[in-house]
């Protein structure tokens, strides 16, 4: 079986945002199952989402 390719990121703006956190804790437990993880910060791109801060 191929190894499976998952991109994570928080649903969030905000720079101490929960959601960033909790994808970082789920992006290291994809990748200790062995899959290959791309983690990313939505505040890295130019969106149209609401930003609280």
């Amino acid at each position: 079986m191929s190894k499976p390719h998952i991109l994570v990121f928080g649903g969030s703006l905000r720079a101490d945002s929960y959601n960033q956190k909790l994808a970082t804790i789920a992006a290291a437990g994809a990748t200790e199952a062995g899959a290959d993880v791309t983690l990313i910060s939505l505040r890295d791109y130019r969106l149209p989402l609401f930003d609280q801060d």
